[in-house]
This record gives C-alpha cells, sequence and structure tokens, in this order.
C-alpha cells in the first residue's frame, strides 16, 4: 500500500512506519494450471448434469427440460463452483489447494463472501480476457480481482498464511488484523533485527487502541514472543 493508502503495484503492503511486507503474488502459468484442474473437475460434474437432463427429458417426455436443467446446471456449475469453494475455504478451490494458491485482499487479509462473489461473478468475461490482464498487470490480477479488491498469492506452509488470530484488539480494522497475520506467516523469513523491530511497533500500536489487551500477556524474551502470547494464547 502506497503511502496515501493505495495498494502497492509491487506485491506488498506497508506495515507500520512504512516497512514492507511482501505479499508472494502467484503468477499467470500457476494460475492457469489450478483453473485447469478446476475445469476437468467442472467437466466431469457437467457430464453428470448432461445424464440427469437427458434422463428427466426422458421421464417427462418433455425436451425443452432437458436444455433447461443443462443451461441452469452449466451457470450453477461455473458460478457456484468457485464461488462456494472459495468462500467455503476461505479464498481456495481444489485447484488452488493442489497447487498451493489462495485469494486474499489487496492488503493480504482474508476475503469478504461480497469480494468472492464479485470475482466470480466475472469469470465468463475473464474467460476471453483474464490472462490477458494478468500478464500486463504487476499484481497478476484479472477483471474479477480488479473490482472485488483481491489477489491470489503463494498459501506458504501447507495453508498457514490462513492463520487465525483467537484474539483481537478492540476496535481493530481489518487491515491491522492482515497486517498481524502476515507478520506471523513471514516473520520465520526476516532476519532477527528486521523482526523484533516490526513486532514492537505491532505492540506500541496495541498499546495505543487497548492497553487492555496486553494487561494478561506475559511478557516474552523477545517482542515477537510476546507478540505470540497475545494473539495466539493457546499454541504457547
Amino acid at each position: 500500500m502506497t503511502p496515501d493508502g493505495r495498494p502497492a503495484d509491487d506485491g506488498s503492503f506497508l506495515g507500520l512506519d512504512n516497512v514492507a511486507i511482501e505479499i508472494p503474488i502467484a503468477g499467470v502459468g500457476t494460475r492457469i494450471l489450478a483453473a485447469f484442474l478446476d475445469t476437468l473437475i467442472i467437466t466431469v460434474l457437467m457430464i453428470l448434469v448432461m445424464i440427469a437432463a437427458v434422463t428427466a427429458a426422458s421421464v417427462t417426455g418433455k425436451p425443452w427440460v432437458a436444455l433447461v436443467i443443462y443451461v441452469a446446471g452449466g451457470f450453477l456449475l461455473n458460478w457456484g463452483y468457485f464461488t462456494i469453494a472459495e468462500i467455503a475455504t476461505r479464498g481456495q478451490t481444489p485447484g488452488k489447494r493442489l497447487f498451493k494458491l489462495r485469494v486474499v485482499t489487496e492488503d493480504g487479509g482474508v476475503p469478504t463472501a461480497g469480494a468472492l462473489t464479485i470475482r466470480n461473478l466475472l469469470r465468463i468475461i475473464d474467460t476471453f480476457v483474464g490472462v490477458i490482464l494478468m500478464a500486463v498487470d504487476p499484481r497478476s490480477r484479472r477483471l474479477g480481482d480488479r473490482l472485488a479488491g483481491t489477489l491470489v498469492v503463494h498459501d506458504t506452509a501447507d495453508g498457514a498464511q490462513s492463520l487465525v488470530l483467537s484474539r483481537i484488539p478492540t476496535g481493530w480494522e481489518p487491515s491491522k488484523v492482515a497486517l498481524v497475520e502476515a507478520f506471523f506467516d513471514r516473520s520465520q523469513s526476516m532476519d532477527h533485527d528486521r523482526q523484533q523491530l516490526l513486532a514492537r511497533r505491532i505492540l506500541a500500536l496495541i498499546e495505543r487502541d487497548d492497553p487492555e489487551f496486553l494487561i494478561d500477556v506475559a511478557p516474552a524474551q523477545t517482542a515477537s514472543g510476546t507478540l505470540w502470547r497475545a494473539f495466539r494464547p493457546d499454541w504457547i
């Protein structure tokens, strides 16, 4: 995110005091492979829909029933498959899960059901222009991603990126929660000094916004350890 609040174009967003935390943007190739697997699954399901449509037409003696079932089933599968899967799994389809991809917000957080619905409503249009848009966009966004404010990223550590915090300071908006989740997910790849610097800044932010949040948290030897105790006491 830029200093004026707009998302950056280099696959990162700014944390506290403009310290950048990288977001591992997924490239066009990996996304195409994931979409190919999802398409194979949908194709199999569409064959089942076609069989059901023919059977229904045969039983009722009304050929138009087959057309209605096939068209309706095709729409529900092509739109509902992606939407329902991503909402149910916090941003993944079977194809994305296999290739370790996940849909996130532009600041690295978990998208709302509304955002995931919007990005998939435009999937038919993106069938024709999506690859081109992803190829020319620094963050590999198709049209649905641009309108929904989402990105597709590499989901590291077998899903660790979707960390769920046990506790959240009072009044915190999603962007601050996403910052903490991103810190925990990427802290092991940071050098020690930078890791502790960011941890201290997050602790200072908590002290400012909700001082009571840390009252019962026993300080650890490091600032990052204190953060773990504050947000995930069940992991300590």
